[in-house]
């Protein structure tokens, strides 16, 4: 079909081709965008063009300046108003070649820039042509698609945590200054006092049962080492993925994880911390580490271990103590002192059980939170970094009480995310009778089995999650 021969109002995007999961989302999007217009719609496959002049002159001129050499500058690129950079980079950093080898890391820059700007560039064509559009993995390339529709008015469907199936329309100042996190920010809204309590009640199950959280039911933890004595340190920092989602929540002054962990360490060092480093679970998740070769090397949680062995060999001494095993984060808080232990991280969300245990801590002001919301002593750049870093534990503050409940509450009762009831992977399995995905199963073969057996299940499950697509109002 010509797009140049239809009126705009009978299009609605996809980036995604119409299979597997995405025909339910993609599907659902379109039927909720429907609604609301009521009217019919047509599926317009999302294509890159080729980018246009004005671009590629920009382009010739970042790389005469020898911007893509700089993470900073790289990550701070804007072109006709959007963030490039900041979507481009975690596109790069998903590769963890780039950590090790500077040539493949520029050539990568130097391509994800180029398709950054096809990607804006094709955006505003196609504003002027559809009505609306469901775009996936918003924290990497595709978040330009997001960024250019909201401005010119377009409503934009996706998914990411904390949030399940979202919509939002951007109106107002917003349009000019928005970015991909404002649409998963939580707010931590006012909440009655039955809402405290309830909330109360989830918080102590989560923190009771791992499998509680979704994605972390398949790890098999190990219980803390006796043989360490906890009390000889006074900073708990916590690792998280290398890799994944580079800049979900912002740019805080550091372009991935690694150069934060790296940071972190070497200011504790010259401060003559004691510090002790907790990897993230699935850095050593025995599955994965029992894969075969080419299994492993694909896996990014097996790629997350073999960096954390690397920073672990090069800064381990006296000091320093790095943790080798996956531990239950209720487990292993078990072992510290409120009244002693600092806890360090950037943004993990851990944060909400550590806040909530009554824990000091220390974290980037680029979270899933509103910087109104108190859990953390925040910082927001790498020199109000290392003052926090500094300060004595007395100057330090505990989480607000109330704060941890509101976002715990806004977390676990929207129905439409991760832990909610109405949340889209619940209602598929519920419809389609998906038991349970496999942890490998990342082309979802199974679901696409389960599809092929029942169009009118398919079909059941397209409008019952149409009727569930949380509205994100700014």
């Amino acid at each position: 079909m010509n797009i140049n021969n239809v009126e705009h109002n009978e299009f609605f995007a996809s980036t995604r081709q119409l299979k597997k999961i995405y025909r339910l989302l993609a599907g659902a999007s379109k039927k909720n965008i429907e609604k609301k217009l009521n009217k019919k719609t047509n599926f317009l496959i999302i294509k890159k063009k080729f980018p246009s002049i004005k671009f590629v002159f920009f382009f010739l001129k970042v790389i005469l300046l020898g911007k893509v050499f700089s993470s900073k500058e790289y990550i701070l690129l804007k072109y006709r108003k959007c963030k490039i950079g900041r979507y481009a980079y975690p596109e790069v950093a998903k590769n963890i070649e780039t950590f090790y080898n500077p040539f493949k890391s520029i050539i990568l820059r130097v391509k994800c820039l180029f398709l950054a700007g096809a990607i804006v560039d094709t955006a505003y064509f196609l504003s002027k042509k559809i009505c609306g559009a469901y775009v996936d993995h918003g924290v990497y390339l595709n978040g330009l698609y997001i960024e250019v529709f909201l401005k010119n008015n377009i409503r934009i469907y996706s998914n990411n945590y904390p949030k399940g199936l979202f919509t939002a329309k951007v109106s107002g100042k917003l349009k000019e200054n928005f970015t991909y996190d404002d649409l998963l920010t939580i707010h931590g809204r006012k909440i009655s006092n039955k809402q405290k309590k309830i909330a109360q009640k989830v918080i102590d199950k989560t923190l009771t049962d791992s499998r509680f959280i979704p994605w972390m039911q398949i790890v098999k933890y190990k219980k803390p080492e006796k043989k360490i004595n906890y009390n000889d340190y006074q900073y708990i920092v916590y690792a998280s993925a290398f890799t994944d989602a580079q800049l979900a929540f912002g740019y805080d002054g550091y372009a991935n994880m690694k150069d934060w962990l790296i940071d972190t360490i070497k200011t504790l060092r010259k401060f003559n911390k004691k510090v002790l480093v907790k990897p993230h679970p699935n850095f050593y998740d025995y599955l994965l580490l029992n894969l075969n070769k080419k299994n492993k090397k694909n896996n990014i949680s097996f790629q997350d271990h073999t960096m954390y062995q690397m920073i672990k060999n090069r800064y381990e001494n006296e000091n320093i103590c790095f943790l080798d095993q996956p531990y239950s984060n209720v487990k292993f808080m078990s072992q510290l002192d409120k009244k002693k232990h600092i806890i360090v991280t950037r943004h993990s969300s851990a944060i909400l059980e550590i806040s909530y245990q009554g824990f000091k801590i220390i974290s980037s002001k680029s979270t899933l939170w509103s910087e109104k919301v108190k859990l953390t002593n925040a910082w927001k750049d790498k020199n109000e970094y290392e003052k926090i870093l500094n300060k004595d534990f007395k100057k330090l503050f505990y989480a607000h009480r109330d704060d941890v409940l509101r976002v715990f509450n806004e977390i676990y009762f929207n129905e439409s995310s991760p832990y909610g009831k109405k949340n889209f992977i619940k209602l598929l399995k519920k419809i389609l009778g998906v038991k349970q995905f496999s942890r490998f199963d990342t082309s979802y073969e199974t679901l696409e089995k389960m599809m092929k057996k029942s169009e009118t299940k398919t079909l059941k499950t397209i409008n019952a999650i149409s009727q569930n697509i949380e509205e994100i109002r700014l």
